[in-house]
């Protein structure tokens, strides 16, 4: 069983799912760390065209935004019964330029035994052009990974998501 489990959320539907799943792993002597990582703006918009942007008020939506999403899982896992601590990692106050770095350096210090995050399974070009947090953690990570995704819901007749069902990995 694992005793020092780290949590990384982003508020989307597929972190909800993966803090599902570490409440379940969560037992009484368990230390649950959850993190969410922010973007630092400037990084986020590139600005090659000379548009002007307001860095500082985004900087600040962005950090409100990840205070925001650790209050609610914060608030989730207590309606369990679950102590987790929170923490919220600032890209522009690290040496880091990546989310998944961000959170690989914050499982060493921590000792982490496993690491739980939620994953799109996005595949071809949306993976791509849109990269995966989870795919870098996995191969990087010397620390066992639980990925978690979340199941889809139905869609009305006749919709169908492009990316969904995905076929499951083979070796070929």
């Amino acid at each position: 069983m694992y005793q020092r489990i780290l949590l990384a959320i982003d508020g989307s539907t597929t972190s909800d799912a993966a803090l599902r799943e570490a409440a379940k792993l969560a037992g009484d002597n368990v230390q649950l760390h959850v993190i969410s990582v922010a973007e630092d703006p400037f990084l986020m918009f590139a600005n090659p065209y000379g548009v002007q942007y307001d860095l500082k008020a985004m900087r600040i939506a962005v950090l409100e935004e990840g205070e925001a999403v650790l209050k609610k899982a914060q608030q989730q896992l207590g309606d369990l019964g679950i102590k987790a601590e929170t923490h919220l990692i600032d890209l522009a106050d690290t040496n880091s330029y990546s989310i998944p770095d961000a959170i690989l350096s914050y499982a060493d210090p921590f000792k982490a035994e496993l690491i739980v995050l939620g994953t799109h399974g996005r595949q071809g070009l949306k993976r791509f052009f849109l990269g995966s947090v989870a795919e870098y953690v996995v191969r990087t990570s010397p620390k066992p990974v639980l990925l978690v995704r979340d199941t889809p819901t139905a869609l009305p007749e006749g919709e169908q998501v492009d990316d969904w069902p995905i076929t499951p990995y083979t070796d070929r």
